[in-house]
């Protein structure tokens, strides 16, 4: 199964004729609160070991879909705001939402962590209607480059970068909004999306025909297929200076070689890293004087 997009002509023929509308991606609050929270946790966690001390310091996190626990557990540490920057309409204050705040805390306290605030204090309920404290957590519906926000300390996306159609854009926009000093830091899926997500075979989507591609998925934010040097690029471009550059998953070489082959030009003569990495965390940091 070399190219699983042949499978699907036809019938991404009827939904890009049927002119679907875009969506976001993939829906933790409809989980089962625990595997949520896991996953809340496993991300913040990451992140804030390449942050590190927040107190006091205002952040952004882009693209959360639907779920800003990242975004609370920054606030627990002691951060003053948190801006969410999501493209979608996903982000929806309700009673889960408070639930999933205070299960945070629970593990918050578990774990022996400081905590700054509690659920009750960044989400408000007033007779069964629920709102976030305005000045502490700021969800903004729009992309980030466009986005207009105070200068922050830091910058972090999971699983976002991936989806940007010009990465360089938003490096310049992050160099452009951080402090001398601030972070971006980015955790980034490098491996196939939709119908080509496929942990055996990660990079089967390298040898889709850029026309079937569009065809396929231009009614959805899918892949953009950069791979890791073209971010890496895209950051030293905007000024940044990298301070990690992690993979954190790679595909294996035997498979690497029995594709290679079939890939798109642009792809077949890329490094072996910068094409088995399938995960990888990227920290960039806003020197004092931007190189030129």
């Amino acid at each position: 199964m070399r190219n699983q997009a042949h499978r699907f002509k036809i019938d991404a023929v009827i939904r890009k004729l049927a002119n679907r509308r875009q969506h976001g991606g993939m829906r933790w609050n409809e989980r089962p609160m625990e595997e949520n929270i896991e996953h809340i946790m496993t991300i913040f966690l990451q992140m804030q070991k390449h942050i590190e001390a927040v107190q006091g310091k205002v952040g952004i996190e882009i693209g959360p879909g639907d779920n800003v626990g990242v975004a609370y557990c920054f606030l627990k540490l002691g951060c003053k705001k948190i801006y969410a920057i999501e493209q979608f309409p996903s982000i929806i204050v309700n009673k889960r939402l408070l639930n999933t705040f205070e299960h945070i805390d629970e593990r918050f306290k578990s774990a022996g962590m400081p905590s700054y605030c509690l659920a009750s204090d960044i989400i408000q309920e007033e007779v069964g209607h629920y709102s976030f404290q305005p000045d502490r957590l700021i969800v903004t519906q729009t992309i980030f480059e466009d986005a207009s926000i105070e200068p922050v300390d830091f910058i972090y996306s999971n699983d976002v970068l991936e989806h940007i159609a010009n990465p360089r854009k938003v490096f310049q926009k992050a160099y452009q909004i951080l402090k001398t000093d601030g972070i971006f830091v980015n955790s980034i899926d490098l491996a196939g999306h939709n119908v080509f997500s496929n942990p055996l075979r990660p990079l089967d989507f390298l040898t889709c025909p850029d026309w079937l591609w569009e065809l396929m998925f231009s009614h959805i934010v899918t892949t953009n297929r950069l791979r890791l040097s073209d971010f890496v690029q895209a950051a030293k471009a905007a000024g940044f200076q990298i301070k990690r550059e992690n993979v954190l998953l790679q595909t294996n070489a035997e498979y690497l070689n029995t594709i290679r082959p079939h890939f798109l030009p642009r792809y077949r003569q890329l490094p072996d890293a910068d094409l088995t990495t399938v995960q990888c965390l990227l920290a960039a940091q806003k020197n004092e004087i931007k190189d030129e």
